[in-house]
């Protein structure tokens, strides 16, 4: 049985912490495609090149810059199953 693509798919904030940056690992690692964001730009890039995932920096305190992160995550990867 083949699962569509939305079925496993994350937006991980705070990607580059301890706990987001563990969490990001262990779902791409499960096989999840991962949408990453966090303010700092630099692990960013190089977190997700780790894993083979979308990145988008932004601050999670600014609600418009999560709308967008959120709009650039689905057009990259579709609907998002969790938002963590």
């Amino acid at each position: 049985m083949t699962e569509s693509r939305t079925a496993h798919t994350a937006l991980i904030f705070g990607a580059t912490g301890g706990v987001g940056s563990s969490l990001a690992r262990r779902l791409a690692a499960s096989g999840w495609q991962v949408s990453l964001s966090a303010r700092g730009r630099e692990r960013l890039v190089a977190l997700g090149e780790e894993l083979t995932a979308h990145t988008e920096a932004a601050d999670a305190t600014d609600a418009e810059a999560v709308e967008n992160v959120f709009s650039a995550s689905c057009n990259k990867l579709g609907r998002a199953s969790r938002a963590l």
